[in-house]
């Protein structure tokens, strides 16, 4: 007769360190806002500053799309790219989280709502 021995497993888990100094900034895109990042959160939160968050999320047709958040209330929904006939997806994470932070960008300076044009998007560099 086989005999089993039970195994226990502990694992010791950590909180992230919130007094990192480290901010991702996109080096081919100076000019997008600053955004703190926890890279080890696929689709987590994304702060910009004490008002204002976002979200990527998978877009219902296709690709990506984000909300954004004002004191932790959803604010915008956009789940396709916006100013673009159709309801096609940003086609990567990346491309939807420049949006996002752009669209913040634009409420930071009291530009409700924060219509965003096609040379806008292509400059970019968030259109295929």
């Amino acid at each position: 007769m086989k005999r089993f021995i039970p195994v226990l497993f502990i694992c010791a888990c950590s909180a992230p360190d919130d007094t990192s100094d480290d901010k991702l900034v996109p080096a081919d895109r100076p000019d997008t806002p600053e955004v703190i990042v926890e890279p080890e959160s696929l689709f987590g939160i994304f702060v910009v500053d004490e008002h204002f968050s976002y979200q990527v999320m998978l877009s219902p047709n296709s690709g990506f799309g984000y909300s954004i958040f004002q004191d932790d209330k959803l604010y915008i929904s956009q789940p396709h790219i916006p100013a673009i006939q159709g309801l096609k997806g940003f086609s990567s994470e990346q491309d939807a989280q420049t949006a996002a932070a752009f669209a913040i960008s634009k409420l930071q300076q009291g530009i409700f709502p924060p219509m965003v044009t096609v040379e806008e998007l292509d400059s970019l560099g968030v259109l295929d």
